[in-house]
C-alpha cells in the first residue's frame, strides 16, 4: 500500500473485510493482530497496490459498525476451503477479483496446495456460483461445467 503520491509504501495488505451477505468488498486488514484496516472509501486508487491519502486512513476495525460485526463473525475469504454443496473439496481460495467501481466480488480463485506453495487442479468461480460463504468454507454449486478449470493465470491476468 502507497500514499498518495504513489512514492511512499506505508504498509502490507494482509487480508479483505467482506461482507458475505451481500458480496461487497468493505475495507483491507492492515494488521490482523490489532484489528487495523483501511476501508473501501478511504481508498483513491487499488489494483496491485493500494493508494491512500496518508496514514490517518488507516483506522480500527471497531471504528466501523459494518466492518466490526464482519469482524466478529471471524469470515475470511482469502485461504478459505471451498467445497461443493454435496461436500467435494475443491481447494482454497487463493486469490479473488472485484469490481473497482461497485467494489462487488465477481470472481474467487480456487485451488489444491502441496505445502501451502505448489498449487494445482485451479478453478475460477464467478460469484453467481457462490452459495454461501462461511466462517470454515464457502459453498459453491455442484454444477462445475461452467467453471473454467486450469485458467487462473489467464484470468487473473485479465483482471
Amino acid at each position: 500500500m502507497y500514499l498518495e503520491d504513489g512514492k511512499h509504501p506505508i504498509a502490507m495488505v494482509r487480508n479483505v473485510v467482506m461482507d458475505t451477505e451481500k458480496g461487497k468488498l468493505l475495507g483491507f486488514v492492515i494488521d490482523i493482530g490489532r484489528d487495523l484496516i483501511i476501508v473501501d472509501r478511504d481508498v483513491l486508487e487499488f489494483g496491485d497496490v493500494l493508494h491512500i491519502h496518508d496514514e490517518n486512513d488507516i483506522i480500527e476495525g471497531c471504528e466501523v459498525v459494518k466492518v466490526d460485526v464482519v469482524n466478529k463473525k471471524g469470515i475470511k475469504l482469502l485461504a478459505n476451503n471451498v467445497e461443493t454443496r454435496e461436500g467435494k473439496v475443491l481447494g482454497k481460495v487463493v486469490d479473488f477479483s472485484v469490481d473497482s467501481n461497485t467494489l462487488d466480488l465477481k470472481k474467487i480463485f480456487v485451488a489444491k496446495t502441496v505445502l501451502g506453495l505448489l498449487q494445482y487442479d485451479q478453478r475460477i468461480f464467478p460469484a453467481t456460483k457462490i452459495v454461501e460463504i462461511l466462517k470454515d468454507k464457502v459453498v459453491v454449486e455442484n454444477d462445475l461445467e461452467d467453471v473454467k478449470e486450469g485458467a487462473i493465470d489467464r484470468e487473473a491476468a485479465a483482471a
